[in-house]
């Protein structure tokens, strides 16, 4: 038969479901010879007998294979087809996207229990080992799968949105691989294949379902508890193991590119695959699998620019609509996997054409330090000792600059955190008339019942303040409490408590000559660094403070805050205690911006919080 047409003889003989006919049509058939009676003939064999149980098929692998018989002949021939889609006539094309339109289901599931059973569903011409491994069948099945979907934008749309091809995605997922070269790694492997020019099939095939709402949604929809997508997010954490000998530098960080794309498809879209990802360590997993791939090249020049990119969709993941907890432990995690050490290798091979993605870089770092203004949630991600050089920088003096302020940045938020280690978490009472240093380590704060958003040190504090001023802001405290803790956007006495740990910091550092007379208050704004400065440092009148308090304050809180106003401007406070407004940038994008006024009082290494209120700007 060769290229020409097959005869109506030959396929009448195919129809009453010979076997040596059918196995001669799987030999034969190419997309030139094929016809729409050929395309009709497949389809009905596929199609004709439900696909058996998989686990009653386990027990019973002879009934399996004379049922399957059939319909894997067909597979065969179909996807010998598929595999040259481009040459298809256009009457055959359109009756294969019309049959897998129709009937697609069954041409999915018989794959699926092909693959699953070790049967053989693809012809043996288009596979190149003998015998052939199940990892090349897994490989070659998505690359069939991929061109498939390239055939028409109706059999897109039909193929993303059927379940049966969804579960058959799963199946390449999750499937597990042997390691090659006898290797017995404790890894777990997964079907994949990292090629230093093509992109492993299966990757191809899964950033087309996750990007498609309809696949995405289906995905999703399987997927239903934690225990459900447990299987599916191991193999993606799996796959960022995976250290087979063949994993070539240059052919590993494409594949890496792929993952994190894939990855924040899944982080960003939803809220069980994020949870489930992050109990996996896969931010820790990311950065290691980096720096391994540094590891076995030392000089990434040629590389450094995608390694780079990777490195800031890690980071980008990390910070990506946090609550509070989940930045704390995504920022453990990255600690762990030594982020910012092989961001700083990574950006030091950088060639000088590279420059805009030095500037991504130098964005990426200043996020970083921006983020040490939370001591509490960022203050543990160091360098360690000794401090790397930055001679590697010298050519780029902003980039240079750029870490040097996140090194400084770093240091201060470590020197924060190391006075709070002798703290409570709440030690600052807010009876603005207290006039105690601190509560003491083994000290109990009393917390306002109502609203949780005051503390005492005393209960004859909290009679006092109640009477002078939460007694009318408490309902109201009350209600936006809530509405944070709903949002996870809370402003929790533990922040507070480093935000005024730092402030203390910044101040003990500063030189006598920054101080400001009682009608004038320093600002520190956190959130408005200017000139490489760490900090933009503002002298302001207490007249304009007031005066933007009033415009920007809920009503309930302006008589603590006049009253605090007052009471520093009147010399009413021990001599040399200062009063000071720091601003806070928000840690991500749906939080906002915090302002405390923090009344410091002397103390042998510098200044300590007495007094302090916080609100959001």
């Amino acid at each position: 038969m060769g290229q020409r047409s097959m005869s109506s003889q030959f396929l009448q003989k195919a129809r009453l479901g010979e076997l040596d006919t059918l196995r001669e049509i799987v030999q034969v058939v190419t997309p030139r010879n094929a016809s729409v009676d050929l395309i009709d003939l497949l389809f009905n064999f596929i199609t004709i007998n439900g696909v058996p149980v998989l686990e009653r098929s386990r027990h019973d692998l002879v009934s399996a294979a004379v049922a399957a018989a059939r319909p894997t002949l067909c597979l065969r021939a179909l996807w010998k087809i598929v595999n040259s889609s481009d040459r298809l006539k256009p009457d055959v094309k359109s009756a294969l996207v019309q049959r897998i339109q129709d009937a697609g289901g069954d041409l999915f599931d018989w794959t699926r229990f092909c693959l699953q059973t070790g049967m053989l569903c693809i012809s043996e011409d288009m596979l190149t080992q003998r015998p052939p491994s199940r990892l090349e069948q897994y490989l070659l099945q998505a690359d069939l799968l991929t061109q498939l979907l390239q055939l028409d934008s109706g059999c897109f749309n039909a193929l993303t949105s059927s379940c049966e091809f969804v579960q058959l995605f799963v199946e390449l997922w999750t499937a597990k691989s042997e390691p090659q070269h006898g290797n017995q790694s404790s890894i777990t492997y997964r079907m994949a294949f990292v090629g230093p020019s093509t992109i492993c099939p299966i990757l191809e095939l899964a950033s087309t379902v996750l990007s498609e709402e309809g696949s995405r949604d289906l995905l999703f929809s399987r997927f239903d508890s934690v225990k459900s997508c447990e299987a599916f997010c191991q193999a993606a954490v799996d796959r960022i193991r995976d250290d087979r000998e063949n994993n070539t530098v240059p052919g590993w960080i494409q594949y890496f590119l792929a993952l994190v794309a894939i990855l924040t498809n899944l982080v960003r879209r939803s809220h069980l695959f994020r949870s489930q990802l992050t109990h996996l360590s896969y931010l820790t997993e990311l950065c290691v699998a980096t720096s391994r791939a540094m590891d076995v090249t030392p000089e990434t020049k040629g590389t450094a620019r995608d390694l780079c990119s990777g490195m800031m969709g890690i980071f980008a993941l990390a910070m990506d609509r946090g609550s509070r907890q989940r930045l704390h432990r995504n920022w453990e995690h990255l600690h762990n996997g030594q982020f910012l050490q092989i961001l700083f290798r990574a950006a030091a091979a950088l060639e000088p054409e590279d420059r805009q993605v030095r500037e991504h870089i130098i964005s990426t770092v200043d996020s970083i330090g921006r983020a040490t203004s939370y001591p509490k949630l960022f203050g543990g991600s160091t360098f360690g000792s000794p401090w790397p050089s930055l001679e590697a920088f010298k050519r780029y003096p902003t980039l240079l600059n750029a870490w040097k302020r996140l090194l400084f940045l770093q240091d201060r938020a470590r020197e924060a955190c190391r006075r709070l280690e002798t703290r409570p978490s709440v030690f600052a009472c807010d009876y603005q008339h207290c006039h105690r240093s601190v509560l003491k380590g083994h000290e109990m704060p009393k917390q306002c019942a109502g609203c949780s958003s005051v503390v005492y040190c005393s209960q004859k504090c909290q009679e006092h303040d109640w009477k002078d001023f939460h007694r009318n802001e408490c309902p109201h405290a009350n209600d936006l409490h809530s509405r944070l803790a709903h949002s996870k956007t809370i402003y929790d006495h533990d922040t507070r408590a480093s935000h005024i740990a730092l402030l203390e910091v910044i101040v003990s550092g500063m030189r006598s000559r920054d101080s400001a007379p009682s009608d004038h208050i320093l600002t520190i704004d956190l959130d408005a660094a200017g000139d490489g400065s760490p900090e933009k440092v503002l002298v302001e009148s207490l007249s304009d403070i007031r005066e933007t308090c009033a415009r920007h304050l809920p009503a309930y809180l302006q008589p603590r805050v006049v009253s605090l106003f007052e009471e520093y401007h009147g010399r009413n406070f021990p001599p040399n205690w200062r009063l000071i407004k720091g601003v806070f940038s928000p840690f991500t994008d749906n939080h906002k911006t915090i302002q405390l006024i923090l009344l410091l009082k002397p103390v042998e290494d510098g200044h300590m919080g007495v007094y302090c209120i916080a609100q959001y700007q």
